[in-house]
């Protein structure tokens, strides 16, 4: 984890769980010292953004008191993290270093509009959601987006140690989970492309190894080009920067 002020560019991995993010991204930082995992947030940094969420949090108590629910505290560390990331990453200054974001603002922003209360579901919020990924679109150089056939990620969440909701689900919750998830994250990532900053990767890791994925994913970070150059991709190969 690094300093955000030190980083050059951003990028993050996403897919649904067993895809191999986590493998993925302790690869790249093994083999590559100019790509740093996470963005280091100071407790004034996540007090800013929760300062700033008052007024959307205090619009949605009319809706909470009609459906006597109100949000979770998951999901106001994910609306958190989406404001107080994308504020410090703006304050960067250039350098060599890239940062590489795990459950970053793709993610974050996907649960929001896919898992969320039935509070969240109102227009303010979704304006608030709309302006949060205006900014990313405007931060986010390079989403990696990993993913294999079901059958593949339900035999690689059962058989890892550690725990994840779907290790103890039928096949068919199992795949309706993960539908769910790629739903949700086909959402941000058409918007992303629509908008043609944020260059998208896309792998199948049943068909390609780690090695190969980071290797591709080391030449398209703009911290490595000569120039930058954004471009959108959308391959089911390997793809390495232009």
């Amino acid at each position: 984890m690094v300093d955000s002020a030190a980083c050059c560019s951003v990028g993050e991995v996403v897919g649904p769980a067993g895809a191999g993010k986590s493998t993925l991204l302790s690869a790249l930082i093994t083999q590559d010292g100019a790509i740093a995992a996470g963005v280091r947030l100071r407790s004034s940094d996540k007090l800013a953004s929760l300062a700033r969420l008052t007024g959307v949090l205090v619009s949605l108590l009319p809706a909470a008191a009609r459906n006597g629910s109100w949000v979770t505290w998951e999901e106001i560390r994910c609306a958190i993290y989406l404001d107080a990331w994308q504020r410090v990453l703006r304050d960067r200054t250039k350098s060599d270093v890239a940062v590489l974001m795990d459950q970053g603002p793709v993610f974050r922003l996907a649960v929001l509009s896919e898992f969320a209360s039935p509070v969240l579901k109102s227009e303010r919020f979704r304006r608030w959601c709309n302006a949060r990924l205006e900014e990313w679109a405007d931060v986010l150089d390079v989403v990696i987006h990993v993913d294999a056939p079901d059958d593949v990620l339900l035999r690689r969440i059962r058989e890892r140690e550690r725990y994840h909701l779907l290790k103890d689900e039928t096949d068919e919750h199992g795949r309706s989970l993960l539908a769910r998830y790629r739903r949700a994250y086909d959402t941000i990532l058409n918007e992303l492309a629509r908008k043609g900053r944020t260059r998208i990767l896309r792998f199948d890791t049943a068909q390609t190894t780690t090695d190969v994925i980071a290797e591709a994913v080391s030449k398209a970070f703009p911290a490595k080009r000569a120039s930058e150059s954004p471009v959108t991709e959308n391959s089911k190969h390997p793809v390495t920067s232009r």
